[in-house]
């Protein structure tokens, strides 16, 4: 995997965007949205590993 990043967008209802950010605040999970959307992304491909047959 490569570790050069590249930029894409999201588009959420505001409200959606909003508890986002209040759950990123109130957990302190990272300076950024970035590296919040990052992480929940590695974590779903991890569970996904997981539940397949085979996996890790």
């Amino acid at each position: 995997m490569s570790n050069d990043l590249v930029r894409f967008s999201v588009d959420m209802p505001e409200g959606l965007l909003m508890e986002f950010d209040q759950l990123v605040a109130r957990r302190g999970l990272a300076k950024n949205r970035s590296e919040v959307v990052r992480d929940l992304v590695r974590d779903a491909l991890v569970e996904d590993e997981c539940a397949t047959p085979g996996g890790l």
